[in-house]
């Protein structure tokens, strides 16, 4: 699978060890990293489309350190 996304054409940062909610949603949080992030954009439509499942999307950008304020305020308010 391949993907397709804008990258800036401007320099930029990206904050590590800072997760990013890339979607909200209200049943589940679902968190993933790297590639699997596209993985689980699939997974989040899937569930809309067939069983009417609000995913959340956290997408961590590191492991090591990982942002456990952003993945426990999700599942809080998931």
């Amino acid at each position: 699978m391949s993907s397709v996304e804008q990258v800036p054409v401007e320099p930029y940062n990206i904050p590590l060890s800072q997760a990013e909610v890339i979607q909200e949603g209200s049943d589940v949080t679902l968190v993933a990293w790297g590639t699997q992030v596209h993985v689980i954009r699939e997974v989040a439509s899937m569930a809309q489309e067939k069983l009417g499942v609000s995913c959340e999307i956290i997408d961590l950008r590191t492991i090591i350190p990982w942002d456990v304020d952003t993945i426990c305020k999700g599942i809080q308010d998931g």
